[in-house]
């Protein structure tokens, strides 16, 4: 059996940006339940814009899993990118890290990567997954397999891609990795001066995330599963924010603008 070093050494090339400081880009694509839509990618293999030199007040980014690559939808109706053009119009570039079956340590990950070689946006929106999930390797592909651990929270649950290990991970131990890498999140935000604004699709994560002291996430009180609802959802809540400073006073100057 491989020891761990081997077995990083011997991953599929694909898959090499997982180790490095670049951008990863969607390593399976498209796969045939992907391909009811076009999806044009830029050079770093992922659904938006080029990532070009840009000022920081029109430096928008978005973050998430399929639900905002979006999966079988057309571009137009992305909440991302609808949110991206309530902001911008189209003037400026929309900015997208978003990965299918990702996992909040593969976003988070790749929001520092691309700060770091594309500066800090001024506003940062995450639609962060469901919390039963985590990627595994699969050693005859030498690649990693996104996993969603189902059969920990239905009796008929099946989970997925069950060959990549491990298997049976606890979910209590899922929902720690979730806390803390969201606890990075907002720290690495709050020290790069970015106006970050998150919250999950998934109502029963979201419930757990109520318990827990975050500074920058905002609940739903329902799943999200149309990018109209998804949408409407970030809009209500920026909205409110916006109310809630014209009642104390304070001036919403652009940069304040949510």
């Amino acid at each position: 059996m491989l020891s761990y070093k081997d077995q990083l050494l011997d991953l599929n090339p694909k898959y090499q940006a997982w180790l490095s400081k670049d951008i990863e880009p969607m390593v399976e694509f498209p796969t045939p339940w992907m391909e009811d839509k076009e999806y044009l990618l830029n050079l770093n293999g992922l659904r938006c814009d080029e990532f070009t030199d840009i000022a920081k007040q029109d430096h928008i980014l978005f973050a998430g899993c399929e639900y905002t690559l979006p999966i079988n939808e057309d571009l137009n109706d992305a909440w991302s990118y609808n949110l991206y053009k309530y902001y911008l119009g189209t003037t400026g570039t929309f900015r997208s890290l978003s990965y299918p079956g990702a996992d909040p340590q593969k976003i988070v990950s790749n929001i520092i990567k691309y700060v770091d070689k594309h500066g800090a946006p001024s506003k940062l929106f995450v639609l962060m997954p469901e919390i039963i999930r985590q990627y595994g390797y699969w050693p005859e592909g030498k690649v990693y397999k996104p996993k969603m651990y189902r059969q920990l929270k239905s009796e008929d649950g099946i989970e997925h891609n069950a060959m990549a290990i491990p298997n049976d991970v606890p979910l209590t131990l899922l929902a720690i990795n979730y806390i803390r890498y969201i606890h990075v999140l907002e720290s690495y935000c709050r020290a790069k001066d970015i106006q970050l604004l998150w919250t999950t699709w998934d109502k029963e994560t979201s419930d757990l995330l109520c318990s827990i002291e975050f500074s920058s996430f905002f609940s739903t009180d329902k799943d999200l599963h149309s990018q109209k609802d998804i949408y409407t959802h970030f809009i209500n809540k920026i909205r409110s924010k916006n109310e809630w400073r014209r009642s104390k006073g304070l001036v919403l100057l652009p940069s304040l603008f949510w």
